[in-house]
Formats: C-alpha cells, sequence, structure tokens
C-alpha cells in the first residue's frame, strides 16, 4: 500500500534530530558550545568588578573626604585576596540621605542591597534607620562580634581603629552593620571570605585570612 502524500510528516524532537544528525554535525555543535562558553564568560567578566570586599556606606550627610579616605585606608589592612585573581581590591559606594554631590543616587541602593553583593553597612543614626528599614540585619553575635550592649545590630566604629585619629563630623556616631543572609548561602567560597574580611575589621584584632567565617547551615 502506498504512503499518503497528504500525510502530515512526523516533526523530529531534539533529541532524535541530534541522535540522527548529530555525528554528520559534530564539528558545528563543537564550535557552538565554545562560542556559548564565549559569551558566558564575557558577560561574567563585564558584570563581575573583581572586587574583594564591598562596604556601602549610608550616612546623612558625607563623610568628610579626609576622614573617608583615611577611613578607607585603614579598611585596606584588612583585605585580602578572596577571590585568588592576584590582586586585593575593594570598592566603595557612597550614599547620602541627603543627596550630596559626593554620593550615588540613593535610588539604587534598594536594587544593590537586594543582591549578595551587599554584605554590610557603614552607617550613621539616620542611615541605620534607613537600612534597617530597607533589608533585615543580623546579629553581630552570629559572627561572634562583640556588638553594641543596646543594639544587637550594630557595632560602634568611632572607637576602634578603623576611625582612630580620624577628623569626624562633632556628634556624629558610626556604626558597622551586616544584612541577613541566609545560612546557606555562606557556603559559597566566596561570600564567606567577603564575610571573613568584615569579620576580621569588626573584630578588630584580626587581618588575616584566619577568621574561618565558615557557617554552617
Amino acid at each position: 500500500m502506498q504512503d499518503n502524500p497528504a500525510a502530515p510528516k512526523k516533526r523530529m524532537g531534539p533529541i532524535e534530530w541530534i541522535r540522527t544528525y548529530g555525528y554528520y554535525y559534530k564539528g558545528v555543535f563543537a564550535v557552538a558550545v565554545i562560542v556559548l562558553i564565549v559569551i558566558l564568560a564575557f558577560i561574567f567578566l563585564l558584570r563581575y568588578d573583581g572586587a574583594d570586599l564591598r562596604l556601602y556606606i549610608v550616612t546623612q550627610d558625607a563623610v568628610e573626604d579626609e576622614a573617608y579616605y583615611n577611613f578607607l585606608q585603614n579598611v585596606e589592612e584588612y583585605v585580602y585576596d578572596v577571590d585568588s585573581d592576584n590582586t586585593k581590591i575593594s570598592r566603595q559606594y557612597r550614599y547620602t540621605l541627603s543627596e550630596s554631590e559626593t554620593s550615588l543616587p540613593l535610588s539604587e541602593l534598594p536594587e544593590k542591597a537586594a543582591t549578595n553583593d551587599c554584605l554590610c553597612f557603614i552607617v550613621d543614626d539616620a542611615g541605620y534607620e534607613y537600612v534597617s528599614s530597607l533589608c533585615s540585619l543580623r546579629e553581630l553575635s552570629f559572627f561572634e562580634i562583640q556588638s553594641d550592649a543596646d543594639n544587637p545590630y550594630r557595632l560602634t566604629l568611632n572607637d576602634t581603629s578603623l576611625l582612630e585619629g580620624l577628623t569626624l563630623r562633632e556628634g556624629v556616631t558610626y556604626y558597622l552593620v551586616m544584612k541577613y543572609i541566609d545560612n546557606t548561602e555562606y557556603n559559597d567560597v566566596f561570600l564567606s571570605g567577603r564575610t571573613d574580611i568584615i569579620v576580621g575589621m569588626a573584630r578588630n584584632n584580626d587581618k588575616s585570612e584566619d577568621n574561618n567565617v565558615t557557617i554552617q547551615s
């Protein structure tokens, strides 16, 4: 019996197509895979800035430039090469509630704070209130950091070596706070290493990569 020429042809599924023609086009497949890997690597490099530490600074008014840059110089003592790219890089993002000329647009902070690139904040009292409304904070005892007696979520920095000798605004207190991140996220070696840097600064007595910040889920 002859086939019915009007009958619709059955379309091949992707797996059946590969089984049928894969042998003849394996060179094309190999090139396509390589191109895909290159594209993904390029996208990753565009998005990754190589930072071993990111600091998000949120204050009512801008910190004076001299004090700000001296503070960053003190911070560098604690930074180490978390991602093993043979460089130690820290990046800072300055935000002010008064929207000063030296600060980044405050409107972009909620999106940044929602990612795991953001682990901690340096804040004053107004900044603390804003950050507390923006995201959940982690009690510092979770990291074995001695917090303020009246607030388990923040550590006063004014009397630490990070701000020692700096000329700060009179009557302004600065704090370190940690964003709440699910325990399982700390299984990521890079995130754990970046947290390690912050813990070293907060403990104020460890300028190495030996804090062993490994959070068990």
